[in-house]
C-alpha cells in the first residue's frame, strides 16, 4: 500500500482526484516564482516576450501529443508573465527628464555648500498626506522643476517629508518646495529592512525632507468636483476627533481615517507585544468588521419589507450591497496600500459568492493575490501583504479543523438530554459551541500562521497573543462599525456622532487594558532569531503536517521528519556559541563594522562563540533608534542572542545613542567605557539587566577571551583632552592579526600613543577619517593593510576628508568606508585577512 497515494496537503485530506487540486493556486505560485526570480535572471524585455511567448506553445503541444506533465506546463505562461510584470521594477526604463536624475550626486558635502544642491520643484500631491509622529509625507507627482532660473518639465514622484503634525495640503493640490533632492538608499547592512527596494517598487525613485514651511507654498488648489469628497471628508473627520476631546483620539483617528503616526508609545508596544499590532493598521480584519456589520444591517432592513423578500434574493442582494460602505471605508482611510489590497480582497470574495463559486475559498483568495500582484508585483516583498494573506489562508484552511477538534470536547446533547438538563447549562454550553470556539479557532489559526512572519520581520513571537486577541478582536470588531456609523451620521447629526465617538473611546480604553495586562504578563512575547527560509518553510510544514496527522500515515512520518529537522537546526544553533561548529567558523576572529550613518557601531565575533559590540551608533537631531533599527537587525541576522561585553569608546551621541536598545534585549553581561561622560538612561539600564560595569584605561591589564588578548591602549590618568580624545581604545589580537579601534581621537591622542606598541593590520579609522586625525606618523607606527572608516551618507563634515584618504593611500592601505560599501566584514584564523562588503562600492 502507497502511504502517498492522493495525498494534497492543500486539501487537509487524501484525495485520488487530481482535478480536485485548486486550480488557481499552481498559477498562483508560478506567478510568484516569476516576480521572485526576476532579480536573478534580469532578461530583457525582448526576451522575457520571446520566452512567454515560447512557454504559451509549451503546454498546447503537451495537450496533443498527451504528455503527463501538461498541467505543470500550463503553468509556465504565468511565471514569465511575472517576471515580466516585475520588470519595469528591477529595470526601470525611466525618461531623460525623470526626476531621478536631477538627483544631486551623493558626496559628503560641507554645511556652507550644501545650498548649491537645492532644487526647485513644483508638483501634485498625489493620495491622502501620511501623519508619522512629528513629520508629515506626501507623495508628490513632480511637474516642473527651476534650474538655473529656467523652468523644465520632469517626471516621476517624490516622497515629500515635513516637519509638522499636522497635513497642511490634500490631494490634488499643487505645491512648489525647495529640498535637496536624495534617492531612496538602505544603510546597507545585512538583515536590514530594504527601503530602496520597497521605494523603487512602488515607482518612487526620489526623496526630499522640507523642515521650514517658507520652503513649501501651494500654488493651486486640488479638484473641487466629486473626487475631491474624500479629501474633504478625512479632513473633516480628522477636526471632528481632535475637537471630541477623547482620550484616545489617535487611536481612533488611526482606525478611521489611517493616520497612525500619534499613537502612544506605550501603546505601540503594547499591542506589538502582544501580537495585536494588526488591530491598529486597517487592513483585511478591519474591513470583513465593516463588512459582516453592514450585511447583517442591509439584510435586517430589506427583510423588512415582504415584497423585496419576494422579489428579490435578499442575501445576494445585501452582499452586493455591503461592497459600497467597504469601498467608502477604503476611500475615508486614503485608500493606503494594506486598504487597497483588504478592499480587493473582500471584493473578490463578495464576487464569488454571489457567482456561487464561494465554496472553495482557498482558490478566491488565490484569485484576489494574483489580482493584487499584477498591480503591483512588489507587494510579494511586502510585509502588510504576506501577512493578511498568511492570516486569511490559515483561518480558512486552519480554523474549521481547530473548531471541529474543539467542538468534540463539547458535544451537543440530544433534544432528551436538553430537556433534562438545567436550562443555563445547556445555553452555555451552546454559546461555547456557536461563538466562543469558533473565536479562539479564527484567533488560534491567524496567530500560528502569521508567527513565522513576525519572527522574521520583527524578530518576536507573542507566546499570549492568541489568547489577547480573543477578547480584543471582538471589541474592536464593535469599535470599527461604531466609529464608521458615527461618521455617517456626523454630516447630519454632530451629537449622535458625539456619543458613538466617546463610546468608542470608552470601549477602547477597555481594549487597552487587556492589552497592557496580557503584556505585562512574564514572556508574554520572546525575542527570536532572524530565522532562515528554510526554517520558516519547515515551520509552516509542521502546522500542515500536525493539524492532519490522524488522516493519513503519510502525515505522521512527514511530521516526525520535519519536527527532527527542527530540533537538529535548533540543536546546532544551541551549540555553535559554545564553540561547536561543522564548518570551524568559530575558531576565527570577526569583525563587522556596521553601516550606521554618521555615527560608529562594530559587533566583534571572537573565537568560542563570545560577541563584543563596540559603540551602538546614533543619529543627531532625531530620535531614530541605530540600537533597535540597524545594530539589533543584524545580531538577529546572525542568531546573536547574548551580547557578552559591550564597549563606549566615548559618551557622545553617535557612539551611543545605539546602545541602549541592545542593553535592554541582549543580556549584556559586561560594558566597559572610559568613565568620562553621563550615561543617561543606559545606567539604568544597565542595572535592571544586571550587567557589570568597568571603567577602562592605559592602566588596566590585559586580558584575553577565547585565544584573542584585549588592550586598553588609552585614555591615561592625567590626560587634559577634550571628550573625542579621551576616547576608549582598543587593540585586539588574534594569533599575527591585531585590530585597531580608535574612537574619535585625533592628533593630540595620537601623540600620546607614540610610546605604545599600536601596530594593527585592520585600524578603525580615527574620528570618521576627519581631517586632524591619522596623522602620516601615527599611521607609520600603526603600519596597517586594512582601514575601515564609518561615515553617514553626504554627511554635512565632508568625513572622510580627502587629504586623510591620501595619507591612507600613502601607507599602501586598502581603505573601505561604510557610506559606500556598507557593513564592512574582516575575518582573520590568526595568519590570513578576509574583508567583504555587503554592497558594491559606488564611484568616487
Amino acid at each position: 500500500m502507497n502511504p502517498f497515494k492522493g495525498f494534497n496537503p492543500l486539501r487537509g485530506r487524501n484525495t485520488s482526484s487530481s482535478a480536485a487540486m485548486r486550480p488557481i493556486v499552481p498559477v498562483l505560485a508560478s506567478f510568484i516564482a516569476g516576480i521572485i526570480v526576476s532579480g536573478r535572471l534580469l532578461p530583457s524585455y525582448e526576451a522575457a516576450y520571446m520566452l512567454l511567448a515560447l512557454s504559451v506553445c509549451a503546454p498546447a503541444l503537451a495537450c496533443i501529443i498527451g504528455s503527463r506533465f501538461s498541467r505543470p506546463l500550463a503553468c509556465m505562461p504565468f511565471f514569465f508573465l511575472g517576471l515580466l510584470f516585475i520588470l519595469p521594477h528591477v529595470k526601470p526604463d525611466l525618461p531623460q527628464n525623470h526626476i531621478k536624475n536631477f538627483i544631486p550626486k551623493e558626496r559628503a558635502v560641507p554645511a556652507n555648500l550644501r545650498k548649491a544642491e537645492i532644487t526647485d520643484i513644483e508638483g501634485v500631491i498625489r493620495g491622502s498626506p501620511v501623519v508619522e509622529g512629528d513629520n508629515v509625507r506626501y507623495l508628490v507627482d513632480a511637474k516642473r522643476v527651476n534650474g538655473k532660473g529656467q523652468w523644465g518639465n520632469v517626471t516621476g514622484a517624490v516622497l515629500l517629508t515635513m516637519s509638522g503634525d499636522e497635513a497642511r495640503f490634500d490631494a490634488g493640490d499643487t505645491v512648489r518646495f525647495l529640498a535637496r533632492l536624495k534617492e531612496p538608499s538602505n544603510y546597507g547592512n545585512p538583515g536590514e529592512y530594504d527601503y530602496k527596494w520597497r521605494m523603487n517598487s512602488r515607482g518612487i525613485y526620489a526623496t526630499a525632507f522640507v523642515k521650514s514651511e517658507r520652503m513649501i507654498v501651494k500654488t493651486g488648489e486640488g479638484d473641487s468636483g466629486i473626487f475631491s469628497i474624500p479629501a474633504k471628508m478625512r479632513s473633516r473627520v480628522r477636526s471632528f476627533m481632535d475637537s471630541t476631546g477623547a482620550r484616545n483620539d489617535e487611536a481612533l483617528k488611526a482606525l478611521t481615517i489611517a493616520e497612525k503616526g500619534g499613537l502612544p508609545r506605550d501603546i505601540r508596544d503594547a499591542f506589538a507585544k502582544t501580537g495585536a499590532a494588526h488591530i491598529l493598521v486597517i487592513s483585511g480584519l478591519h474591513m470583513g468588521m465593516a463588512a459582516v456589520f453592514f450585511y447583517s444591517l442591509i439584510t435586517f432592513t430589506l427583510k423588512r419589507s415582504e415584497r423585496l423578500m419576494l422579489a428579490i434574493n435578499v442575501r445576494r442582494a445585501a452582499l452586493a450591497l455591503t461592497l459600497l460602505p467597504v469601498v467608502g471605508y477604503g476611500l475615508l482611510a486614503g485608500f493606503p496600500l494594506p486598504t487597497q489590497r483588504a478592499v480587493i480582497m473582500a471584493a473578490v470574495f463578495v464576487f464569488t459568492m454571489l457567482l456561487e463559486k464561494g465554496k472553495d475559498m482557498i482558490n478566491a483568495l488565490a484569485l484576489a493575490a494574483i489580482i493584487i500582484l499584477a498591480m503591483e508585483p512588489g507587494a510579494v516583498w511586502d510585509i502588510a501583504f504576506q501577512l493578511s494573506f498568511a492570516a486569511v489562508f490559515f483561518i480558512i484552511y486552519l480554523a474549521p479543523r481547530l473548531t471541529e477538534r474543539l467542538g468534540g470536547l463539547f458535544p451537543e446533547k440530544d433534544k432528551a438530554s436538553r430537556k433534562a438538563g438545567s436550562g443555563w447549562k445547556v445555553w452555555l454550553l451552546a454559546r461555547v459551541r456557536r461563538w466562543l470556539i469558533p473565536a479562539c479557532s479564527v484567533t488560534f489559526a491567524a496567530t500560528l500562521g502569521t508567527a513565522p512572519i513576525l519572527a522574521y520581520h520583527f524578530n518576536m513571537v507573542s507566546i499570549i497573543g492568541a489568547a489577547a486577541n480573543v477578547i480584543a478582536v471582538p471589541i474592536a470588531g464593535v469599535i470599527v462599525p461604531l466609529l464608521l456609523s458615527s461618521m455617517a451620521v456626523m454630516p447630519f447629526w454632530e451629537g449622535l456622532a458625539r456619543a458613538g465617538v466617546y463610546l468608542a473611546d470608552k470601549l477602547f480604553d477597555l481594549m487597552a487594558a487587556v492589552i497592557k495586562l496580557f503584556a505585562g504578563l512574564p514572556y508574554a512575547s520572546v525575542r527570536v532569531a532572524t530565522p532562515a527560509l528554510t526554517e520558516m518553510i519547515l515551520a509552516y510544514l509542521l502546522i500542515i503536517f500536525t493539524v492532519n496527522f490522524k488522516k493519513a500515515r503519510v502525515y505522521r512520518f512527514l511530521t516526525a521528519f520535519v519536527l527532527v529537522a527542527i530540533i537538529a537546526d535548533a540543536g546546532y544553533w544551541a551549540l555553535r556559541p559554545r564553540g561547536f561548529s561543522p564548518f570551524k567558523r568559530s575558531r576565527e576572529l570577526k569583525v563587522t563594522f556596521l553601516s550606521v550613518g554618521q555615527g560608529e557601531s562594530a559587533v566583534v565575533e571572537l573565537p568560542g562563540g563570545k560577541v563584543m559590540l563596540i559603540d551602538g551608533g546614533g543619529i543627531y537631531g532625531t530620535d531614530f533608534d541605530t540600537g533597535e533599527r540597524l545594530v539589533a537587525p543584524f545580531l538577529r541576522h546572525e542568531k546573536i542572542g547574548t551580547v557578552d561585553y559591550m564597549v563606549l569608546s566615548h559618551a557622545q551621541r553617535d557612539h551611543m545613542a545605539g546602545l541602549n536598545f541592545i542593553a535592554g534585549d541582549f543580556h549584556v553581561k559586561e560594558f566597559w567605557w572610559n568613565g568620562d561622560g553621563d550615561l543617561g538612561e543606559l545606567k539604568d539600564t544597565f542595572k535592571k539587566a544586571g550587567a557589570e560595569i568597568k571603567v577602562l584605561s592605559a592602566r588596566t591589564g590585559e586580558m584575553n577571551i577565547g585565544g584573542v588578548r584585549v588592550e586598553a591602549l588609552s585614555p591615561s590618568d592625567g590626560q587634559a583632552f577634550d571628550q573625542n580624545n579621551k576616547s576608549l581604545v582598543l587593540r585586539l589580537t588574534y594569533g599575527d592579526k591585531s585590530f585597531l579601534f580608535t574612537g574619535d581621537i585625533g592628533f593630540p591622542a595620537e601623540e600620546y600613543l607614540a610610546g605604545r606598541d599600536v601596530r594593527a593590520a585592520v585600524l578603525k579609522a580615527p574620528h570618521h577619517g576627519s581631517r586632524y586625525s591619522s596623522s602620516a606618523e601615527f599611521l607609520s607606527r600603526v603600519r596597517p593593510a586594512v582601514v575601515v572608516a564609518s561615515a553617514g551618507r553626504g554627511n554635512v563634515f565632508g568625513f572622510p576628508h580627502p587629504d586623510t584618504i591620501k595619507r591612507y593611500d600613502a601607507v599602501n592601505a586598502k581603505f573601505y568606508r561604510t557610506d559606500r560599501d556598507g557593513a564592512v566584514t574582516v575575518g582573520t584564523d590568526g595568519a590570513v585577512l578576509s574583508v567583504s562588503t555587503y554592497l558594491t562600492e559606488m564611484p568616487p
